[in-house]
Parts: structure tokens; C-alpha cells; sequence
């Protein structure tokens, strides 16, 4: 398990203050440091712009999940398994 005595010791509140959220009940970018409860920020973030741009990023994930969802289900449909080809 990560614990904080676990991180590097290089993991500090200056490094921190570089990263950004986006905090979801104010719909802005805040300072990662700045940041509300974990349940109502997103991130961290590198920068304030990809802060603010979050939902662009949500959606190009979802694509992708959505289009691999999409060929996995006509593999199983033809009863195909793509595990045994990347075993050979």
C-alpha cells in the first residue's frame, strides 16, 4: 500500500503546488493544494489548462472504452477469444 511515509521524499508540498484540479461544485480550476473534498475535485492535473479542459479528456476515454467494449463483444459473438492470440 502507498502511504504517505511511503512516497519519496521529493513528493512535497512545493511539487504539489505545481498540479491543478477541477473542483466540480465550483466548476473551476484550483491550485491541487487549494483543492475541496476528494469527492468533488478531479485530477490532479499538470497544468490549469488541462484542468480545465477535463471533460474533453473524460470523452476521448469513453470513446475509446465504448469502441473496445464494442469489439469485444463481436469476439465473444463469434466465439472468438483474443487472449489465445497473444499467447502463440
Amino acid at each position: 500500500m502507498n502511504t504517505p511515509a511511503d512516497r519519496p521524499a521529493d513528493n512535497s508540498a512545493r511539487d504539489l503546488d505545481d498540479q491543478w484540479g477541477w473542483d466540480l461544485g465550483k466548476n473551476i480550476a484550483v491550485r491541487w493544494t487549494e483543492r475541496g473534498p476528494g469527492d468533488q475535485v478531479l485530477g490532479p492535473y499538470p497544468s490549469r489548462g488541462a484542468a480545465e479542459h477535463w471533460r474533453e479528456r473524460v470523452e476521448e476515454r469513453n470513446t475509446v472504452w465504448d469502441d473496445q467494449d464494442e469489439m469485444w463483444r463481436d469476439e465473444a459473438w463469434r466465439g472468438e477469444d483474443s487472449r489465445s492470440a497473444d499467447q502463440d
